[in-house]
């Protein structure tokens, strides 16, 4: 399976040789890699409960001395449409959704929400619990997963300009949710007691120190935490929050609740869900979970990804707005009790205090040096695609492929994610769409092929591509395994065998085209960071009869705009190459049925007259 994802990247036979030739060195027995395997295999057996894959997976996230925002937070922009006509506000969008996010935690605490399933299959689950409660810790060397206990996590953190409320979301009394009215309540005590500066004047919050290369953060937290009593309650009561919300002091554009236009006001919103602000739009980004609302209105999402991945997010997605479009909240007490809402304290050093200021100006240069773009495909989408005969998600992967290769000249090394929940501590495989079948249908496109041989070379891609996903959903992908094996040779000490340094293998791992695809009712638009240098980003979803995408890369600026104009057009080629293949299907069979109904015309009709033997 290696090889065969390996073959159509190498760029002359030579290279390929070289290749075929490291893995038969590191399959050999008696081998380096043999020996890891070994190893890896003895210790499976005494983690039954979880993957083999998982200390390494966790490991990797945690031990990452990368920023978290944009390299590995994602972020959303969220549908309006999930509030009621009639909830247009900042505060009243908030306050519904807090209270329904509070009840779907309190079910997953409980053990009482109903399994996922996919395809018949109950699904791994304990991802769930670390959604609410938790928080990324940074530690020198390798950052630590806290989950504080339900009775900790009785409140939420609310973040405005540059301050921090603690708002309690249960009873104190009962511990039930709280209602609607009563959140709306202390929400907008917030938002009135939080002093208000224009956007180029208002300080940066402290929350910006999170943005920052995870050791260095680590030095300015304890030193934040030795500084004082206070600093040290305010940061223990944003570790132990259920979740964090934001309450932006800056507005998108929109109007009366509406959501972001098409074009520039989309990209700025994605943007904001992306990184934020930290003067106007301020992130912790160590945070599990955080809900944020916009100025006016528009609602956003982003979360930290060392605990889970895509799957718990897009089953609470559902749930939450699910209970706010039907008003379904928890019952909340006859009689509510809970304390008011308090600002966090924090006693800041100099030191600190320039630390902040430095890391703000860094922050902003990363995030002007990002560029993305957002494209709504509108021609045909997932309906039509199906009616054509081919799996959406193939027939997406072939046009970014196709685009990839009119940006760059080359094939990219590809990484889509599946998920890998079947399994007991699973989470996710790379399925890798660049096969010899894709890598045909995109060098027929180029060449100008007609397009009923196109349209046969990207039928086959397809029929690989779905064959490539199944087995990564199915535990029978390998960028996990290699990736397990390679972490455990360096956690000895020694160097990881040389199969790990053959230039195929290094440029197969650097995916410079990341993509991922996430398709709820409730997202608008979701957004992730691209993982190489000189590559992209790519989110897509399957909305009603369009297709959504938003590139990101670190290229000059424009550099998205470019990729997202070729994907249009890929798009487009692809839609013809569809329609050119069914419409020949369509003559040949009906070329097959006339030639048919002649056959039979001369034979008598091929019927046998009653009686006949």
């Amino acid at each position: 399976r290696y090889l065969r994802a390996a073959e159509p990247l190498t760029t002359s036979a030579a290279q390929l040789a070289a290749t075929r030739a490291a893995v038969t060195e590191a399959l050999a027995p008696g081998s380096a890699l043999r020996s890891l395997q070994a190893e890896l295999e003895r210790r499976e057996v005494e983690r039954r409960d979880a993957s083999f894959v998982s200390a390494a997976w966790e490991s990797m996230y945690l031990k990452g001395r990368w920023p978290l925002p944009i390299n590995s937070n994602p972020g959303s922009v969220t549908r309006s449409t999930q509030y009621p006509p009639d909830v247009t506000t900042q505060v009243a969008r908030a306050a519904r959704s807090v209270a329904a996010l509070t009840a779907f935690a309190q079910e997953v605490d409980a053990g009482t929400l109903a399994p996922d399933v996919l395809k018949g299959a109950p699904l791994d689950m304990r991802q769930y619990p670390l959604m609410f409660g938790a928080t990324r810790l940074p530690r020198a060397g390798r950052d630590v997963l806290h989950k504080a206990p339900a009775e900790r996590s009785g409140h939420i953190v609310v973040l405005r300009g540059s301050d921090f409320w603690v708002v309690p979301v249960v009873d104190e009394r009962t511990r039930r949710p709280l209602s609607v009215a009563a959140l709306e309540v202390m929400l907008q005590r917030v938002v009135d007691e939080t002093p208000s500066a224009p956007p180029a004047s208002a300080p940066p919050s402290l929350a910006v120190l999170t943005t920052v290369e995870r050791d260095r953060w680590a030095r300015v937290r304890a030193e934040l935490e030795a500084h004082s009593d206070a600093n040290r309650a305010s940061l223990a009561a944003l570790d132990d929050s259920l979740f964090h919300l934001c309450l932006d002091t800056v507005d998108l554009g929109t109007k009366d609740g509406a959501e972001p236009a098409e074009g520039a006001m989309l990209d700025a919103a994605e943007r904001t869900a992306l990184v934020g602000n930290p003067r106007t739009a301020p992130r912790w980004f160590d945070k599990a979970c955080t809900y944020v609302f916009s100025a006016d209105a528009v609602p956003l999402f982003t979360f930290e990804h060392s605990w889970g991945d895509g799957m718990p997010v897009l089953r609470c997605g559902l749930e939450v707005a699910a209970r706010i479009r039907k008003g379904r909240y928890a019952a909340p007490a006859d009689d509510e009790h809970c304390a008011p809402p308090r600002r966090l304290e924090w006693k800041v050093p100099p030191a600190v205090a320039a630390e902040v200021e430095r890391c703000d100006a860094e922050f902003a240069a990363t995030c002007e040096a990002l560029d993305l773009q957002t494209l709504k495909f509108s021609a045909f989408g997932a309906p039509q695609l199906k009616e054509w005969g081919i799996s959406p998600d193939a027939a997406v992967q072939a046009a970014l492929a196709l685009a990839f290769h009119r940006v760059t000249g080359h094939l990219g090394a590809t990484y889509e994610a599946a998920t890998t929940a079947y399994f007991a501590g699973g989470r996710t495989e790379t399925a890798r769409p660049t096969t010899s079948e894709a890598s045909a249908f995109v060098h027929a496109a180029r060449e100008g092929r007609p397009l009923v041989e196109q349209a046969a070379a990207l039928h086959a891609s397809a029929k690989r591509h779905t064959q490539v996903t199944g087995d990564a959903a199915r535990g029978r992908g390998f960028d996990r395994h290699l990736f397990a094996l390679k972490t455990l040779a360096e956690e000895g000490g020694a160097a990881a065998p040389s199969f790990f340094s053959d230039p195929t293998y290094t440029h197969l791992a650097g995916n410079e085209l990341s993509t991922s695809t996430l398709t709820l009712p409730s997202v608008r638009q979701s957004i992730f960071g691209p993982v190489h240098p000189k590559g992209f980003g790519v989110m897509y979803s399957f909305p009603s009869k369009d297709l959504r995408f938003c590139a990101t890369t670190w290229g000059p600026r424009g550099s998205a705009a470019k990729m997202t104009a070729e994907i249009e057009a890929a798009l487009a080629h692809v839609g013809a190459v569809l329609e050119a293949g069914a419409k020949a299907k369509a003559e040949a069979e009906a070329k097959g049925a006339l030639a048919e109904a002649k056959s039979n015309a001369k034979g008598g009709g091929g019927v046998n007259p009653p009686g006949a033997r």
